[in-house]
């Protein structure tokens, strides 16, 4: 298989697991995988970037941008498995404050399921 279509089947599986509150492994597993594919993956593990004065601008601007273009598409993949409560709840958040909310709320739920 080649990597469009490797692509084009963790989108569509993706597409068919929408994230619910019970499914949040699954679900993180399968936007994991399509990310991976597409090198976005980081995404989801660092925050913005920062810019100090004294650093070479033009090189960090340009990883700044390729950032904020991978963060927009995530959010966007991340947004269309999802209900409107969702898209409202996180429509300020970054992916990475989006995933860690989603899995942190995940674990307090299984916390107070087993105690």
């Amino acid at each position: 298989m080649d990597n469009a279509s490797d692509l084009t089947s963790g989108r569509i599986a993706l597409d068919e697991c929408h994230y619910v509150r019970t499914n949040f492994i699954e679900w993180s597993q399968l936007l994991k995988t399509t990310l991976q594919y597409e090198d976005k993956e980081y995404v989801l593990e660092i925050n913005f970037p920062r810019i100090l004065e004294d650093d070479d601008i033009v090189h960090h601007k340009r990883e700044y941008m390729e950032y904020l273009d991978d963060a927009k598409e995530t959010k966007f993949i991340m947004q269309v498995v999802t209900n409107n409560s969702f898209k409202r709840r996180f429509e300020l958040s970054n992916p990475k404050e989006i995933y860690d909310q989603l899995k942190f709320d995940f674990i307090e739920r299984m916390k107070s399921k087993c105690f």
